[in-house]
């Protein structure tokens, strides 16, 4: 479900017919490494050359009147009312990759398809247990409900003798995509969810201080990935490419809305863009997708531009 071997093609071939140059991007970090695997193949091809740095606020910094990059990449896309307010920059969505978020864990001696057999599979995490972890319904591990939604008894087991505190890990710093993606989900979810909190990519502090939930706050996709990793009973989210990037195995199963459970391999992610139609502006929504085998949390990221370039620093590029 990669979108940006063609859109992002279209974008590099303006500047092939011209001198070599050199563009500087900045997005998210979980899907830096494909960003960087195109711009290495371009620069082949072209002689230009793209420096993408990873900062979770790419979309505000190509919004600065100086700002030092030419374009940006983000899961939060120009909004119509952006558009229609800067219509002298011509901004513009362009599709570029599936963005799937999984739940990391960190459960200690739990059970692992590595060290006891190969038909264990990972924890479960229903549309009900995940939003529980965190809203602060759920707040220990051992909780029946958690207990009684797995599929294996050897995880039954597991969770009815653990009795320890959830920490749930979250991203504290501003405009988080990975959030925006799982609360999008959470918003489909659950009604009460989606009337109360809704889709949102900073953590609001009703949520943070309000809850009965243990919350620690993360910054950045390898600062979440490093919290879950030491912090025993924790459980974080992060991109999938982040965690398999890492090697980092335990990755939760999800319940869809056809209430399969399903994994976060490429089988479970391409059904959730099946009938996707885009809008206009070239976004769409596709978090809990309808299809059987959909994976529920994954989002759509673009590649964010200014068509009609006002800066002369980029002008002389």
């Amino acid at each position: 479900p990669m979108l940006g071997g063609y859109w992002l093609a279209l974008f590099f071939l303006c500047f092939t017919a011209t001198a070599a140059i050199e563009l500087e991007a900045a997005g998210v970090t979980f899907y830096g490494p494909v960003m960087n695997q195109w711009a290495s193949g371009f620069e082949v091809i072209s002689g230009s050359r793209i420096e993408y740095s990873y900062r979770a606020n790419g979309k505000e910094m190509l919004s600065l009147s100086d700002s030092p990059i030419d374009f940006a990449s983000s899961v939060n896309s120009y909004k119509p009312e952006e558009v229609a307010a800067h219509p002298e920059l011509g901004l513009k969505n362009i599709p570029f990759v599936a963005a799937p978020m999984v739940f990391i864990y960190n459960l200690p001696d739990s059970p692992s398809p590595d060290d006891i057999d190969s038909s264990v599979l990972p924890l479960v995490l229903t549309r009900e247990t995940s939003l529980g972890i965190f809203n602060g319904t759920i707040t220990k591990w051992n909780d029946p409900l958690l207990v009684r939604t797995q599929d294996s008894k050897i995880w039954r087991d597991y969770l009815s003798a653990c009795d320890a505190e959830i920490t749930a890990c979250v991203r504290v710093d501003s405009d988080v995509g990975a959030t925006e993606i799982v609360t999008a989900s959470f918003s489909s979810f659950n009604t009460q969810w989606r009337e109360t909190y809704g889709e949102f990519n900073i953590w609001p502090e009703e949520l943070l201080n309000g809850t009965r939930a243990s919350f620690k706050g993360t910054t950045g996709a390898v600062g979440m990935l490093s919290e879950t990793t030491v912090i025993p009973f924790s459980i974080g989210y992060v991109g999938l490419g982040i965690a398999l990037s890492n090697s980092y195995r335990y990755i939760a199963r999800m319940e869809n809305r056809a209430g399969n459970i399903v994994g976060s391999t490429s089988e479970y992610i391409r059904p959730a863009f099946e009938g996707v139609t885009l809008n206009e502006d070239l976004t769409a929504d596709i978090a809990d997708a309808p299809h059987p085998d959909a994976y529920p949390m994954v989002g759509l990221s673009y590649i964010l531009l200014q068509t009609t370039q006002q800066k002369s620093h980029v002008c002389e590029r």
